[in-house]
């Protein structure tokens, strides 16, 4: 990747007397329009505080590399290359074409942008894994779709006959970060409208498939989880619901949730999870990971449900929330450990595990969410991934003893 100075990169140094404390508070990169928000924190304790230094750095860009269409070829797999090859004859690719890498998010999805006929376009390969079958491959195109119908996703402008690929128009905006009050309601109603969409939808793994997936690979596999872990995924799973399943996208995370530019439309991006589900679980997961507080609820809800919201619906969506704190914990627990700490008895790294839960040195999710961090499943050292599965299911047990 090749790096160019980016924009409003803030960096805090706390230098203490024989103490030494370097905090990055905050690091905002564009990447071809698409903003994003690393936080970083490095401590290296001494003993006390002496000076306070802070530094601003201006940059301009972070750029991806440049591939041309021959390129993309030589590094696709056998799917790929014949979806590439597909598209091409659509959009008339010649090895002039040149195709910029764009970031892929926690799952690496190969992204790239590209022009052609004065407009700019978002290749995107779906994911090849035995858990992203072809189906449900074009199922998500297919919610996708759906959404560009309803006015609040792109559209798909191609997409090969395996579903190997797609491509969208390029929307040259930023995730809805620290949304503002006419954004939540905006948002709002384009959730609703699709909950309310009434025609033929794509179903994928619900909540409950998620926590029951991710717990039982992983306890296949070997992994560790905290005493008692077993039974609230039971707990989970047990539970019933009367309310009707709606069309849902089922990752409404800021990330997912583009503002354009230049317009300040929103889009909603990355249907991959698209099923029928819950309402409560749209509404739980995006007020869950944006940290809305209790103002910024009552607006969002207020837009999703066309009126004021009751004291059980407010009870109901705090106790979805938990249940994203439980997903959460599952998921990442699952790839919490490594190969060393595999290797030691199980008894004895679940009494670890038990041991950080408790301890009073372990965020709490407030830590993250604040501050917008998601702590990276593939390039994060294990010991981070453990800390912030552990810190959600320290939330969802907080929220049961509430009850």
């Amino acid at each position: 990747m090749t790096l160019a100075p980016s924009k409003n990169f803030i960096v805090s140094f706390l230098l203490p007397n024989q103490k030494f404390m370097c905090v990055v508070l905050l690091y905002r990169i564009s990447i071809n329009g698409k903003m994003s928000f690393l936080n970083f924190h490095y401590t290296l304790m001494f003993n006390y505080l002496k000076y306070l230094l802070f530094f601003v750095l201006t940059c301009d860009s972070l750029q991806g590399e440049n591939y041309s269409y021959s390129d993309l070829l030589k590094e696709s797999q056998p799917e790929q290359i014949k979806a590439l090859q597909e598209a091409s004859s659509f959009f008339n690719w010649y090895d002039g074409t040149q195709f910029q890498s764009l970031e892929g998010g926690l799952t690496r999805a190969k992204v790239y942008s590209f022009e052609f006929e004065g407009k700019k376009y978002a290749l995107r390969f779906l994911a090849l894994m035995p858990s992203h079958s072809e189906e449900m491959r074009k199922n998500e195109i297919q919610a996708l779709n759906i959404g560009n119908k309803l006015g609040i996703a792109p559209g798909c402008v191609f997409s090969d006959q395996d579903a190997v690929l797609m491509v969208m128009p390029f929307i040259q905006g930023r995730p809805l970060h620290h949304p503002d009050d006419h954004q939540l309601f905006q948002l709002g109603t384009m959730v609703r409208k699709l909950h309310h969409y009434s025609n033929s939808y794509p179903t994928r793994y619900s909540l409950k498939d998620r926590i029951s997936l991710h717990y039982q690979k992983a306890i296949r596999a070997g992994v560790a989880y905290p005493t008692g872990f077993d039974q609230e995924v039971q707990n989970v799973l047990n539970k019933t619901s009367s309310r009707s399943l709606v069309p849902s996208h089922g990752d409404l995370n800021p990330s997912n949730i583009l503002i354009d530019d230049s317009s300040g439309a929103i889009n909603i991006i990355d249907w991959t999870t698209a099923t029928l589900e819950d309402p409560f679980f749209d509404l739980s997961f995006f007020s869950l990971l944006s940290n809305l507080s209790p103002l910024q609820e009552e607006v969002f809800l207020e837009a999703y449900f066309d009126r004021k919201t009751s004291e059980k619906e407010r009870e109901i969506l705090k106790g979805e929330k938990a249940k994203i704190c439980l997903l959460t914990a599952a998921i990442w627990l699952r790839f919490s450990e490594t190969p060393e700490e595999m290797a030691l008895p199980l008894e004895s790294r679940i009494a670890a595990l038990d041991a950080e839960l408790y301890s009073p040195s372990l965020k709490s999710i407030q830590d993250y969410l604040g501050e917008g961090i998601v702590v990276d499943l593939n390039t994060a050292p294990k010991s981070e991934v453990k800390s912030y599965a552990l810190s959600f299911y320290k939330a969802y047990l907080e929220a049961q003893s509430e009850k």
